[in-house]
């Protein structure tokens, strides 16, 4: 295992050693890439050959393809055919929305419907078959009224909607072109030609060799002099009829290159479109500027059309494909499609050089010959093959730090200052003798010599990487990990050692303990975290957000590097774009904005990164290579264009139940939309766009808040309700911050339910429910009343007999009562009697005393006074019968009970007091209670539940 391991090292070493070697002897071969963006066939949907292209006064482009008309918006290819028609050889597009096209014994025009749909309208349909026979249109524009269209053989000129004449030749007309305002022709080995007024052809004055040029076209360069670019001998200047041969160099190369089509693209600047060579830029003194062919982007070399955008952007129509680039681009993409310079981490122009720190090392090349040549070679510098982390110029020495080391260099000179590597030297502001280095374990001290030389003095603090540093208006020392916070570090008076270190995380203000990054924004602490700037309150000594920068920089809150370039300047920088601001007291101006999307590259992450130079230009570091911004050129560049409006593309009305309807969107159409179809689609696009990146949001009220759609250039809306609307949708050129909108009203209507006849139908429903309502209510009233009158009626006739029987039965109870009372008086009356009775027969029957005739005449009176019937069931029947049987009731609920207990249980019931019943019963009060006592045992009755009211409800 040992010997594996040992032999893995070794070859790695001889790997990094043979590397080194390469880079030392095999200088990097970079080449400018100029921005071009391919459009392929799978892409547009239609043949390879593109023929010509065009752009109406929206924007959206337009190409003559071997399968028909292609149109572009911006977001999305269609393309068109007719039966009419076959190639599309020619098209031209009028302000008036009309696309004309030519083609095989057909030419005509294109326009929208209402519904946005391209309809095609002939305009030869009405010639003659022999005036069309085997021609082809390859030429189409206009001219002041008319519009010319040619063939080889004939020219056909029109009105916009008929043909109003012709021209024709028994020789070969080459393609017509616009000079001098006015319609030219070259006619082959006769001369060339103009069209008059009276339409018709009048040969201009020239020598006998013009007869064999085969001019292309005619641009003027003053009033005396123009520029005759022909398809292979070349470019003249001409001069009234003389034409002398130009740039003497650059037209040796012209002529073999079969030029096609030229266009100007402005007052100094030509697009020589090639057969065999792509396109070719030069100025009007014939120097070729650059050259776009296979090598460098383009996706075949046979240019059969051009085109310059209002967008100032050219289009190519290829042979095989579509491309566009930006003539006047202010950037050059520089690439290394070997991979030697590896992913750029930093750079800097120093002294007349380019050097470049990459993971591979550091390497420097001329920077004039960077600026003026398509090839560059970059050398390795000797010794630092490694990944470099920074670049800095002190007192006008270049100083790299790599991950062996921190150098002093000079081309391919090296000096070594320490054998630690690290962030770029920060020089204190107090003192310019002392200089901090953020480093993989710590911070370093450097310090200048008697000399001048930077030399290193110690380690101030071991500790984590430090990957940024600043130091504030205090004299202290910030510095940032990307793992463990931020410190802050007081220094002695001297400089030169640390007094007391400070953490800040998240538990004192930010979002989190990583990826926290420090940087000065005109001598302000500026802190990036979790896509939030902060800053330190110097007041509380707290961590605060920074909620000016907030606002001010918006869009680049996740910035995690700020690079100050100086005049308040400063380039803000994330994973996805960069930004270079102006700052000024009251604001934070945005001057320009790229993506590295746009650059068709991306960022080496954590490590973004951008240096400038001293004539206005900037390197921007990329994975793979890097760009150089000219930033004077931006002027020319399309930002200062406005943007085309918005277009809606297409406008769908969709029900619950899937039914598509397609609607208007014509200007001013105003769409009106069926309740059940209140679902819509809508696409849109900013025609002209090119390389644009667009990022839309959208409103349907100016009440709601803006919507985000990100980069989607569709839209749906769900179940709309009924009402007018307007839709404003906002278009953000992510490039350039220019912006586009476009505001379309519409309205979605009631439902049917909601539509006024329904509405009157409703009312007139009700009116009628109410009158109907009207009718039963009073019916209703009416019988309801009747109803009361027998009820009350009922009511009254059963009070009555409930008084009546309520008056008999209290008679009933009074009468009862009067009897109980005079059956217990005859009770007590009888006992008298019968006590007086048995004193008179006891005294009658003393054998001492002889009975008187006054005691027998009493005793007999007693005798025939007492009652001899019971009373008690005297009691009993006139009880029940005013109590309804309760004494039977009671019997059969509890058979246990004795006459002496039902006759308690009616003396209780009758609700009489305990003396009362002690009384008529001859007992006393406690024999009373007893018998209340053994009542309640026989009655089975609970401890809480009282006797009187059970007898009651029996």
């Amino acid at each position: 295992m040992k010997k594996r391991s040992a032999t893995f090292l070794f070859f790695m070493l001889i790997s990094l050693v043979g590397q080194s070697n390469l880079h030392a002897q095999n200088p990097v071969i970079c080449r400018s890439q100029p921005f071009v963006l391919n459009y392929t066939k799978t892409q547009y949907g239609g043949a390879n050959q593109n023929w010509s292209v065009t752009q109406d006064q929206n924007g959206v482009l337009f190409f003559g393809n071997t399968y028909g008309l292609l149109e572009y918006n911006g977001a999305e290819w269609k393309q068109h055919t007719d039966p009419r028609i076959g190639i599309v050889r020619s098209t031209f597009a009028d302000d008036n929305g009309r696309i004309y096209s030519g083609s095989f014994e057909e030419f005509g025009y294109w326009k929208k419907d209402n519904y946005g749909k391209l309809l095609y309208y002939s305009i030869s349909q009405d010639l003659p078959g022999e005036e069309l026979s085997n021609a082809s249109i390859w030429r189409i524009f206009r001219c002041e009224e008319y519009i010319f269209l040619h063939s080889f053989g004939k020219i056909f000129i029109s009105d916009g909607d008929h043909v109003i004449g012709s021209l024709s030749t028994d020789r070969t007309f080459l393609p017509m072109f616009k000079y001098k305002n006015r319609p030219y022709v070259f006619v082959l080995d006769t001369g060339l030609f103009y069209i008059n007024d009276n339409q018709e052809l009048v040969m201009e004055p020239g020598p006998d060799f013009l007869k064999g040029l085969r001019i292309q076209n005619i641009f003027e360069l003053n009033p005396d002099t123009s520029i005759v670019f022909t398809e292979n001998n070349g470019v003249f200047f001409k001069t009234g009829a003389s034409y002398i041969p130009a740039w003497d160099s650059d037209n040796e190369y012209l002529k073999t290159s079969h030029i096609n089509r030229v266009i100007r693209i402005n007052e100094e600047l030509f697009a020589i479109g090639t057969i065999t060579r792509g396109v070719i830029i030069t100025n009007r003194d014939g120097n070729i500027l650059s050259q776009l062919d296979r090598s460098n982007g383009l996706q075949n070399n046979a240019v059969l059309d051009l085109l310059k955008d209002r967008d100032n952007n050219l289009w190519i129509a290829l042979q095989e494909g579509i491309d566009l680039t930006e003539v006047t681009s202010p950037f050059r993409l520089v690439e290394d499609k070997t991979g030697q310079l590896g992913s750029v981490r930093c750079s800097k122009v120093h002294r007349g050089k380019l050097y470049l720190g990459t993971n591979h090392g550091l390497f420097f090349a001329d920077w004039q010959k960077l600026i003026n040549e398509e090839e560059t070679e970059f050398k390795a510098v000797p010794g630092l093959d490694g990944h470099v982390i920074s670049l800095g110029v002190i007192d006008e020495q270049l100083i790299c730090s790599y991950n062996l080391g921190t150098y002093i260099v000079e081309e391919d000179r090296t000096t070594q200052l320490s054998r630690i590597g690290g962030q770029n030297i920060l020089v204190n502001s107090s003192n310019p003798n002392l200089g901090y280095q953020g480093q993989y374990s710590g911070l370093g001290l450097f310090r200048k010599s008697a000399s001048g030389d930077w030399l290193f003095d110690k380690v101030l603090l071991e500790s984590t990487q430090t990957r940024y540093l600043e130091m504030d208006h205090e004299g202290n020392l910030w510095s940032s990990s990307a793992f463990k916070g931020l410190v802050q570090h007081q220094l002695n008076k001297a400089g030169d050692s640390i007094l007391h270190s400070s953490y800040f995380g998240k538990e004192e203000g930010f979002h989190s303990d990583k990826n926290i990054n420090v940087f000065k924004l005109e001598n302000r602490l500026v802190f990036s975290n979790e896509g939030i700037f902060f800053t330190f309150d110097y007041l509380n000594r707290t961590i605060v957000p920074y909620h000016w920068l907030n606002e001010q920089a918006a869009s680049f809150q996740n910035s995690h590097i700020i690079y100050n370039e100086g005049n308040s300047n400063y380039w803000f920088l994330n994973r996805n774009s960069l930004g270079r601001f102006h700052y000024t007291p009251d604001s934070l101006e945005l001057k320009y904005k790229v993506t590295y999307d746009y650059l068709h590259s991306s960022a080496v992450e954590f490590a973004e990164n951008v240096s400038s130079t001293d004539n206005g230009q900037y390197i921007i570091g990329l994975v793979d290579g890097f760009a150089i911004l000219s930033y004077e050129r931006l002027s020319g560049k399309s930002m200062n264009f406005p943007l085309h409006d918005i277009q809606i593309n297409s406008f769908l009305s969709i029900s619950n139940e899937g039914a598509i309807e397609q609607l208007e969107i014509s200007p001013g159409s105003n769409p009106r939309i069926p309740f059940r179809m209140r679902n819509m689609h809508l696409k849109f696009s900013v025609p002209g766009s090119g390389q644009g990146f667009f990022s839309y949001r959208y409103r349907i009220s100016d009440q709601e808040p803006w919507l985000d759609l990100g980069n989607a250039n569709e839209l749906r809306y769900n179940n709309l309700r009924w009402g007018s609307y307007i839709l404003e949708i906002q278009a953000l050129e992510e490039t350039s911050e220019r912006e586009s909108s476009i505001s379309f009203p519409f309205s979605i209507m009631p439902a049917w339910y909601f539509h006024w006849i329904a509405i009157a139908s409703y009312f007139l429903i009700v009116l009628i429910g109410l009158y109907v309502a009207r009718r039963i209510v009073r019916n209703r009233m009416k019988h309801h009343q009747q109803v009361i009158r027998e009820k009350l009626k009922r009511e009254s006739a059963r009070k009555i007999a409930d008084l009546k029987q309520e008056y008999l039965q209290r008679e009933l109870r009074n009468k009862s009562k009067e009897l109980l009372n005079y059956t217990i008086m005859l009770e007590k009356r009888n006992e008298l009697l019968e006590r007086l009775k048995s004193i008179l027969v006891k005294e009658v029957n003393d054998p001492g005393a002889p009975p008187t005739k006054l005691q027998l005449k009493l005793i007999e009176i007693i005798e025939k006074n007492i009652s001899s019937r019971d009373d008690w069931q005297i009691f009993k029947v006139h009880f029940d019968a005013a109590n309804s049987d309760f004494l039977e009731k009671l019997k059969k609920l509890h058979n246990e009970l004795t006459p002496s207990d039902l006759r308690f249980c009616g003396f209780l019931r009758m609700n009489l007091t305990s003396k009362e019943i002690s009384a008529l019963l001859n007992i006393s009060l406690r024999s009373i209670e007893v018998k209340r006592y053994r009542l309640r045992k026989k009655l089975n009755l609970e401890h809480d539940q009282n006797l009187i009211e059970y007898l009651m409800k029996i």
